[in-house]
């Protein structure tokens, strides 16, 4: 018996085993048996892990030290292979697949399921809610977060405005809202609500004095107020005016308030005083009157009055002035100086004053001179006796004629007559337009203008005082 053997794979082989029976004489015969022995079983894997689920994606395990054996191969092959990762969640399969030196082969997968439900985290401090002012709502701020498997995390932001039904338009709240989201769709929010007032009312940025002191005559119109506001760009300003009344001097105050007010009806006010004083004439002009003089209204020494309506003052207390606004020159001291204000007006009262200078040189020679050749100042045509009407002295005597022109304020005349009798009593003779019915002219001041004609004489002019009522 002998055996022959050709080698195959691994511990795989062809043996021919070959019997032979010799005789005595030397004759044999050989029978052969072939014996094939051929490797048909893989390998055998253990240690296998099983299926399993992990939250990341660096979870995922690699080679765990799979090993195989085989009946035949001492040293069989283990090749370990990973299939593509997935961008965030899904499945990566492991496979071991483990040969032998005939090429079989056993093959196993791993498969690891990706799930990731873990939010993110915000990494930088978080706004609180808050109420503010209009003008100081912070500016939104970058905020961070981080995932538990890496990877960069999403931040989305928006903001919203919640009107104030009903209320101003400064009046509201923000509403901002952070999400962070990972790449397996888990999120986390912060909101946050900001409510929004206006509590300030505007700024005066431009006004008039608080407080000054003007002449009735020199009111000046309401200034014009300007403000600003932190929040509204329409500020509405609403002006009220009063004035107190008057006292006995014509002094009194104009109170102006203006209140400016936002859109959200917070105001502002504002407040000027302006102490009202009359109208007060400085110049004190002094006449000479002749104690002599018949009672006369002082409106004659007055020129470019228009109120005839006022009354006379005695400042000195000279007791001269009757009732009826007259001065009574023959009450006034020789030699004496007396102070008398007129008073007129009501909204805006005026004071002009002048001074009286009591004399007794009256007597003078007519035609002289022009100064002395007197002329009537005031006229009461009411047929008392006492100034009915207008006079000027005889000047026939010294072969002279008297022209008489009477205008009244306006500068129309009213008489006229180139040989005046002393016979005007404050009638118009149709020279020139007039106010009023009839011929009779109202009472106030009017201007003459007296030429002496043949005199040489410059023509004598000035102001009477006409009394009709």
């Amino acid at each position: 018996e002998s055996d022959s053997s050709v080698a195959g794979c691994g511990n795989s082989m062809v043996i021919t085993r070959t019997w032979t029976a010799t005789d005595a004489c030397g004759n044999e015969t050989a029978a052969d048996q072939v014996i094939t022995i051929e490797d048909m079983t893989p390998p055998t894997l253990s240690d296998m892990p099983s299926d399993i689920s992990v939250t990341c994606l660096s979870e995922v395990p690699g080679d765990q030290g799979v090993i195989a054996t085989d009946s035949c191969d001492d040293s069989p092959i283990v090749t370990f292979t990973q299939s593509e990762s997935p961008s965030c969640n899904g499945q990566v399969v492991n496979t071991w697949t483990a040969s032998d030196a005939c090429g079989n082969t056993v093959v196993y997968n791993q498969t690891i399921t990706i799930n990731d439900v873990i939010a993110p985290e915000f990494t930088s401090d978080l706004p609180n809610n808050l109420t503010t002012e209009c003008n100081e709502i912070p500016i939104v701020g970058e905020i961070t977060a981080s995932d538990n498997c890496g990877g960069d995390v999403e931040v989305q932001f928006e903001e919203e405005i919640i009107t104030n039904e009903g209320g101003c338009s400064q009046s509201y709240i923000i509403k901002r809202v952070w999400v962070a989201v990972d790449c397996a769709g888990n999120s986390v929010s912060h909101t946050q609500e900001i409510t929004v007032i206006d509590t300030t009312p505007p700024t005066i940025i431009d006004a008039p004095e608080i407080e000054i002191t003007v002449v009735c005559s020199e009111i000046p119109d309401p200034a014009e107020i300007v403000g600003v506001d932190n929040c509204s760009s329409d500020i509405s300003v609403m002006f009220e005016e009063q004035s107190t009344e008057a006292d006995a001097e014509g002094n009194y105050q104009i109170i102006r308030v203006w209140v400016l007010l936002d859109e959200c009806e917070n105001e502002t006010a504002f407040v000027q005083t302006l102490n009202v004083i009359p109208i007060v004439y400085d110049e004190v002009e002094t006449f000479d009157l002749c104690i002599t003089e018949t009672p006369l209204d002082l409106l004659v020494f007055l020129s470019g009055v228009s109120d005839t309506t006022g009354v006379w003052s005695d400042d000195d207390n000279s007791n001269a002035m009757s009732s009826d606004m007259l001065l009574d020159p023959s009450m006034l001291v020789e030699g004496d100086t007396y102070t008398f204000t007129y008073t007129a007006g009501t909204d805006c009262v005026s004071k002009r004053s002048i001074a009286i200078r009591a004399t007794n040189d009256c007597v003078v020679l007519a035609c002289e001179s022009p100064e002395t050749i007197e002329i009537s100042k005031v006229v009461t045509a009411n047929n008392d006796g006492i100034n009915d009407t207008f006079t000027v002295s005889d000047v026939s005597s010294c072969g002279f004629t008297a022209a008489v022109k009477i205008f009244n304020r306006w500068g129309k005349q009213v008489y006229e007559s180139d040989n005046y009798r002393n016979n005007w009593g404050g009638y118009h003779d149709n020279s020139g337009p007039t106010l009023g019915s009839g011929n009779k002219l109202p009472t106030g001041t009017y201007y003459y203008i007296v030429n002496i004609i043949g005199s040489g004489f410059q023509p004598r002019t000035g102001y009477i005082y006409l009394g009709t009522n």
